[in-house]
């Protein structure tokens, strides 16, 4: 997380499902002015579902430590139903008000919260919690089995809760140098029903995954399994809703192309083995998600350019209302040629505090075009910070004596340069090199970095 950093998250998943059930007696057709069953009458429905959910992402560092974040889902379903006579035959012609051929399209519920990194350590590891609000932003209807007992036209197909639901989680990484492991946790409960009398079950989801580039520059790869739990959703009438109540372990392997510093997309693909089940549920045989990550910088650190080359895992555990098994767990990279990063340019000034790089060994490096031993030393920590992960760079360009950076942090006229700043991983300054040369900052920071 950097400060003014915005990430915004696009992305789309789309599977093919199927749902069956045998017609129960209050599922029978009615005439709704008699309630008296038709006369013609299915024995068995089936319905084959396409779904399409895109989910809009927001992130924005308020802090080293807090960002604030948002979801949009928008879901698109194509229903096709069969009736089915007790032989089997399918019936032609055939209506009912329980399912139709129909397109449906609408918002989902909006998601609302916070993230919280409380463990950083370095580079390797890294623990944050997330929570907030689900809000009733995705339609629900009326109790389709007492519009069903009516005779009238219902659907079982919702878009959101009808409740605002609460959601807690945590995310976390570990680096084993050139792998990663990333794990995660979401729980959303419903804790109340809604106007119509629905209310959701809760959900949790649990995954793991390892990751690595494999030695490419611009490519990342991830592999592990995810474990989705639902409790049934019921109404007021104490009936649980169908399609509601599943465990489902899923395998998933992930690409990730890092196209620039501001663009990634990817590409995850999941298939879910169900363990559990109440009642008729859908048949997911595969989950195809595409989508992509951009950044920008807005503010404070992220618009001078400081980052802090957090590896991103797990954007969005998305698990919606219609049972969304298409989640992304983004796990990011760290390039070769380490953390350097410009955070003030121009003669601009800066903040000492937001220059560090919490759990790291942060150098500070005071430079400017017409320096020329500052080009030694700028390569000399290149090198070292590809060769150190610890390690974290910040150039400060300096234009001339009466630049802000020179009158708020290095106080003389006569600036001195190269000027380099050196801060331990508990952010103190253990060296200030003033018209230093490439030798002695190479000899304090290797006795620094071994110490």
């Amino acid at each position: 997380m950097t400060e003014g950093e915005l990430r915004i998250g696009v992305s789309v998943s789309g599977s093919a499902t199927s749902s069956g059930h045998p017609v129960e007696e209050d599922q029978k057709e009615k005439d709704p002015t008699t309630l008296e069953p038709n006369s013609l009458q299915a024995a068995r429905h089936e319905v084959d579902l396409g779904l399409l959910d895109t989910s809009l992402r927001l992130s924005l560092g308020l802090g080293s430590r807090f960002a604030w974040e948002a979801r949009i889902p928008f879901r698109v379903v194509i229903s096709d139903a069969a009736f089915f006579d007790d032989s089997g035959e399918v019936l032609d012609d055939f209506t009912s008000v329980h399912h139709r051929d129909e397109v449906l399209a609408g918002v989902g519920d909006v998601e609302l919260g916070g993230r919280v990194r409380i463990i950083q350590l370095d580079e390797t590891s890294q623990l944050d919690v997330t929570a907030g609000l689900a809000f009733p932003t995705g339609h629900v209807d009326d109790n389709p089995f007492e519009l069903g007992r009516q005779g009238l036209e219902h659907q079982h197909i919702f878009f959101g809760t009808g409740t605002l639901d609460p959601y807690w989680g945590v995310e976390g990484m570990h680096s084993f140098g050139p792998a990663d492991l990333a794990l995660w946790a979401l729980l959303r409960t419903s804790v109340y029903s809604g106007s119509t009398g629905y209310r959701a079950g809760a959900k949790a989801t649990v995954g793991l995954a390892a990751g690595t580039s494999f030695g490419l520059d611009d490519w990342y790869f991830t592999l592990g399994p995810e474990v989705y739990h639902e409790e049934p959703a019921t109404w007021d009438d104490g009936r649980e809703a169908v399609n509601s109540g599943r465990t489902d372990l899923s395998p998933m392997i992930g690409a990730f192309w890092q196209v620039d510093d501001w663009a990634r997309p990817y590409v995850l693909l999941k298939k879910p083995f169900n363990l559990r089940t109440a009642g008729g549920q859908f048949d997911i045989p595969l989950v195809a998600t595409i989508g992509a990550e951009f950044t920008a910088g807005l503010f404070g650190d992220a618009a001078r350019g400081a980052s802090d080359d957090e590896h991103d895992h797990g954007d969005e555990h998305d698990h919606g209302d219609e049972h969304d098994h298409g989640d992304e767990h983004d796990h990011g990279e760290h390039g070769d040629s380490g953390d350097v990063a410009d955070i003030a340019v121009g003669g601009a000034s800066f903040s000492v505090d937001g220059a560090l790089v919490p759990g790291r060994i942060t150098v500070v490096d005071f430079w400017a075009t017409w320096c020329h031993p500052c080009e030694h030393i700028d390569a000399l920590l290149r090198e070292l910070a590809a060769e150190h992960p610890e390690l974290a760079v910040r150039r400060v360009e300096v234009i001339d004596d009466d630049s802000p950076v020179v009158k708020e942090h290095l106080s003389g006229d006569d600036v001195q340069l190269p000027v380099v700043w050196i801060y331990d991983q508990q952010g103190r300054r253990v060296y200030e090199l003033v018209g230093t040369a490439e030798e002695q900052v190479e000899a304090s920071l290797i006795e620094l970095l071994e110490r």
